[in-house]
């Protein structure tokens, strides 16, 4: 009988990860990478396989589809959803400024930054990315925020919301000047009178 115990695995590809503890988050680190340098649309699970040296089954068993990878994503963004949802239910003076120093303050983070930056460039490329991040947004934001407030207060949250994500764009997605120039807390400052005011009309009603 032939000793097979140190015979290597023929049917494994050499350099291959196999499901290794790591694997996931390597899968994810490459797609955002990817997903930011190559584009949404130009990204395949090949592609994506290559960068962090797995079977392309893998990614298909881990996520299913390129949405369900870029899904997955969104759901490592180190708690932002649940910050926003603090800042946003907040009841004092500084609620605006708090709102728009989360949010820019993550966009800045030179870890998070990237991850986001990609997430815009998916959904402004495609229609199914910019579903996935809808749905992610209704899921890990809007229906918390909805089920605790009145139709008109929604509203103006999600006006809010709007307008940071909006801000968000033109200054770290397309790099509109001056805008693009401005320091976090000069963004801050620019942006949180203007929060006021929304959350000043929910209040009132």
């Amino acid at each position: 009988m032939t000793d097979t115990t140190n015979t290597p695995d023929r049917n494994r590809r050499p350099g291959r990860r196999v499901g290794s503890s790591n694997s996931r988050a390597l899968i994810l680190e490459a797609a955002l990478d990817q997903f930011a340098t190559t584009g949404y649309g130009r990204t395949s699970i090949r592609s994506i396989a290559s960068a962090a040296e797995v079977d392309p089954s893998l990614i298909t068993h881990f996520f299913g589809t390129k949405e369900g990878l870029l899904a997955e994503s969104l759901s490592h963004l180190d708690r932002l959803p649940v910050r926003i949802r603090a800042a946003l239910t907040r009841a004092d003076p500084d609620k605006a400024e708090t709102l728009a120093r989360t949010y820019f303050g993550a966009w800045e983070d030179a870890s998070l930054g990237p991850r986001l930056r990609a997430l815009a460039r998916a959904a402004a490329e495609s229609p199914s990315a910019a579903t996935v991040m809808r749905e992610a947004l209704e899921t890990h934001i809007f229906t918390t925020l909805e089920a605790n407030s009145t139709p008109r207060q929604f509203a103006h949250m999600q006006v809010a919301m709007s307008q940071l994500f909006g801000t968000a764009f033109a200054r770290y997605i397309l790099e509109i000047h001056p805008l693009a120039d401005l320091g976090l807390e000069e963004l801050v400052d620019h942006v949180a009178p203007i929060l006021r005011s929304v959350f000043a009309e929910a209040e009132s009603d």
